[in-house]
């Protein structure tokens, strides 16, 4: 088919041409939707269309209305005040900062390294030590403790038997001669008295500082190093996450009850070891080989392997 289409066209349905008449009894109502030039003026019911207005411009008329306020004013004016005083404070915190580098250059650095590590200076004011060992689980690491703080602070042991306890192992009771009997020629005069009392706790020492213990031996590694910094100290170290980690596992090493268990984490110790001389691929014993060293004595020192039983002598002869 060629050409255009002309389309067929269809009878009216609806005519919207004639008026309306509506019944006289309805009431009648203005046009809301009309303009004041088509029904004439709006009635007192409608309001007429406002002229919108910029939020920004409402927000400066606002602001401009608070200025003249009394309340408002007082409020800028106090915020400026502190201002100008946080500004004279960082001057001053700049000018203190420059006189402390001045007197830090003027000072040779002999005296300054001296004075970082004095050993009767070093180590804050500590209150006496109560610590509870099972007989069976001697806490070896004590040794170590008593020997790097002697540097700086004498550590005086004291063992006791509590009625718990009949009789002490024979591991225990030369662990107890030889804390009792540790001499230092270290002329430095502060002291701590630590009494270890062989009480039926379990495998896990307590240190009783406050109402609440804290558990383990591995936590009570944690609080020597944490108050002598200048021994043992490892939270400032690259790999502090692993040390954790294997103090983590020597805390369940002296706990679990199988073999089994045991032997899978003394594999963990044994891939931290490696072959670095100590654990964690450190060639200087940490934190870690104290809680290592004595939880395998205390409970695994015939289920090691040569490569850690090489390990566990160098420990001893470091501790000794």
């Amino acid at each position: 088919m060629n050409g255009p289409v002309k389309m067929y066209r269809t009878h009216q349905i609806i005519r919207h041409d004639f008026k309306v008449q509506l019944p006289e009894c309805i009431y009648k109502m203005k046009n809301i939707h009309a303009t004041s030039d088509e029904t004439g003026p709006l009635g007192d019911h409608v309001s007429p269309a406002k002229k919108s207005v910029d939020i920004s411009e409402q927000v400066k008329q606002f602001l401009k209305n608070l200025q003249h306020e009394p309340e408002m004013t007082a409020l800028i004016e106090r915020q400026e005040k502190i201002l100008k005083q946080l500004d004279e404070l960082r001057q001053q915190m700049i000018s203190l900062k420059a006189d402390l580098s001045t007197r830090e250059d003027s000072i040779p650095s002999k005296i300054i390294e001296t004075s970082l590590v004095s050993p009767c200076n070093s180590v804050p004011k500590m209150p006496n030590i109560v610590i509870n060992a099972s007989p069976t689980h001697p806490p070896y690491s004590l040794l170590v403790i008593q020997k790097l703080w002697s540097k700086f602070v004498r550590l005086n042991i004291t063992t006791h038997i509590h009625s718990t306890v009949s009789s002490v192992s024979e591991k225990a009771a030369a662990l107890s001669k030889t804390l009792e009997n540790y001499k230092t020629d270290n002329a430095c005069q502060v002291s701590v008295d630590v009494r270890l009392i062989w009480k039926d706790v379990g495998p896990n020492a307590e240190l009783i500082v406050s109402q609440m213990p804290i558990i383990g031996e591995v936590n009570i590694l944690r609080y020597f190093a944490r108050m002598n910094p200048h021994c043992l100290s490892y939270e400032t170290l690259e790999n502090v996450n692993e040390i954790d980690s294997v103090l983590d596992v020597c805390y369940h090493i002296v706990r679990v009850n199988t073999k089994t268990e045991r032997h899978t984490l003394i594999q963990f110790l044994n891939k931290q070891l490696g072959k670095s001389e100590y654990l964690c691929g450190r060639n200087k014993f940490s934190i870690a080989d104290v809680a290592a060293s004595s939880a395998i004595k205390q409970v695994a020192v015939n289920e090691i392997n040569q490569t850690m039983t090489k390990w566990l002598q160098r420990c001893d002869a470091v501790f000794k």
